[in-house]
């Protein structure tokens, strides 16, 4: 997410952190509640490794004494404690809570609202392109299988499954990253669930493949018409 917002590609902290170093432009990033994320402690070191580059400002929100903000201290921030009376106009307060009106009980969720937010069985292709593609990351980043090769492709599309939209195209996205080492009926599947995309897949290679190897990065494409 940082990634996208800052216009740079990185598929984890350190590359993100090697991207804004060659990149000299005056940023200012904001972590709010960091201590409520799914991983406080790896943001805790993002942010002190982003902390160390000159051009970089960071706004972080982390509650005192948590671990979050231990890692920061150790970079002597500038802290502002929010629980300090010199924060807050004790009139405005009690002017806005006055203004607010009596809020209802949350209704129930209902059944598909519960549904969408659980995990989806992160070996079928059908269900991880059709969930939050967020949430999908962070689910792959803390399983410790490669479900059929799925994950492995996922964490390696980064921030192209992140920027489509819909199913089908992420389906394409995710066939494209499959390695040779991957289950070959995941291809099949997910050429069928991207039929109602714009383009197709003829081949692809990724790095690490050995049958046929990866031949490098490519340095130019250009679109053309010609046999693949």
């Amino acid at each position: 997410m940082l990634a996208d917002q800052l216009g740079v590609v990185a598929r984890a902290p350190g590359e993100l952190v090697a991207a804004l170093a060659a990149d000299e432009r005056a940023v200012t990033i904001v972590l709010p509640d960091l201590d409520g994320s799914a991983a406080p402690e790896e943001l805790g070191d993002l942010a002190v490794a982003l902390v160390g580059l000159g051009h970089v400002r960071l706004l972080v929100e982390a509650v005192s004494g948590s671990p979050a903000a231990l890692r920061l201290g150790s970079r002597a921030p500038a802290v502002m404690d929010l629980d300090h009376g010199q924060w807050t106009d004790l009139e405005r307060l009690a002017a806005w809570r006055a203004a607010m009106p009596m809020t209802a009980p949350s209704p129930e969720p209902d059944a598909e609202a519960t549904e969408g937010g659980s995990q989806p069985d992160l070996d079928d292709p059908a269900q991880v392109i059709s969930g939050d593609p967020l949430k999908v990351t962070t689910w792959y980043e803390t399983s410790y299988t490669d479900h059929a090769g799925l994950r492995t492709a996922w964490l390696r599309a980064g921030q192209s499954l992140s920027n489509e939209s819909r199913p089908p195209h992420r389906a394409l996205v995710l066939q494209a990253a499959l390695g040779d080492r991957a289950d070959p009926r995941l291809s099949e599947d997910l050429s069928a669930l991207a039929a109602d995309a714009p383009w197709r897949m003829v081949w692809s290679r990724v790095s690490g493949d050995v049958s046929p190897p990866w031949p490098g990065p490519a340095f130019a494409l250009a679109a053309g018409h010609g046999v693949p």
